[in-house]
Order: structure tokens, then sequence, then C-alpha cells
């Protein structure tokens, strides 16, 4: 976890390619750490939010083919969240994770703007939004989930928002 770490203090200094090889380093490590446990719960959100992590890179670098790379490292972080909440639908924190992988997909198609992508960032964010209704009536004392919620309602709010705006210019 700490090449993660590292990475991303890289990224911040600006050293892009050591910030790409420590983070890539990071994930291959935690993919042979799940593949060799792929019950663990522990090793499987690791490496989720690390390939995540590695998305975020390539969008922020934004070099030829790093969107192609970043979608890749979205959807295997999101394959691992949707494995880890089937194998323990009553974990409210695997849920969640499975979530907040949807908002990433429809925040990095949003993001892309090609074509179809729209469908699919609305698509994203409104199994996002089901996911968290479903936590937050499990549980409506829980702030966390309210927060959830509403930060749900927000991007799809804001998704609407964008597409109205975008078609009042057209």
């Amino acid at each position: 976890m700490a090449c993660g770490v590292i990475g991303q203090a890289e990224m911040t200094l600006g050293s892009l390619a050591r910030c790409e090889r420590l983070v890539r380093q990071c994930s291959d490590n935690l993919r042979l750490q799940y593949d060799s446990d792929p019950s663990s719960e522990q090793a499987g959100r690791v490496l989720s939010v690390s390939l995540s992590d590695l998305g975020d890179f390539y969008v922020s670098r934004g070099q030829s083919g790093d969107a192609e790379r970043a979608l890749t490292q979205f959807e295997e972080s999101h394959q691992i969240a949707k494995q880890l909440f089937e194998a323990n639908r009553n974990s409210a924190e695997a849920a969640r994770d499975l979530s907040v992988s949807y908002d990433r997909l429809g925040d990095f198609y949003v993001s892309r703007g090609q074509a179809g992508d729209a469908e699919r960032a609305l698509t994203q964010f409104e199994e996002s939004l089901t996911i968290r209704k479903q936590l937050f009536e499990a549980n409506r004392n829980s702030a966390e989930a309210a927060r959830d919620l509403s930060v749900s309602l927000n991007k799809l709010g804001d998704f609407y928002v964008s597409r109205e705006i975008g078609r009042a210019h057209v």
C-alpha cells in the first residue's frame, strides 16, 4: 500500500513516470495477493481501490490511449467490487463500495464524452442510486447512508442539468 501513497505523492510533484510505475507496482502486488486468496474481502477491496487510483492517474495524465487504460482499470475495479458484493450481499461496506464503483464509471463516461457515453453514465449513476437507496432504507439513522444517498441524487441532478444546458446551446 505504501507504493500507492508514494505514487500519489509523485503525481502531486509531477513525476508522472515514477508515479505510474509505483501505482502499477502496488496494483500488481495487490493482484497477486488477491489472486492467491479471492475470498479475502480485504485484499479485494484494497485491490479495487488501487485499480481506481490507477484509473485516476491515467485520466489525469491524459496521454494518447490513457482514456482506454483508465476505463480498463475502472471496469476491473468495478468487477471486483461486484464480486465482493455478490459474495456477501448483507455487507453494507461491499454495497457502498459497489455504488462508488458505479459512480466512478459514470464520472469517467461523463468526462470522456464519446457517443453513447451519456447513456452509459446515466445507467451507472442510476445503479449507484438504487444501491444507496437500499442502504439508506436499511438504516435510516446512518449519517453515512444519508450522505451517500444525497451524493447520488446530486450526481443525477448535475448530470441532468448538464444535459439540459448542452441542449440549450445546440
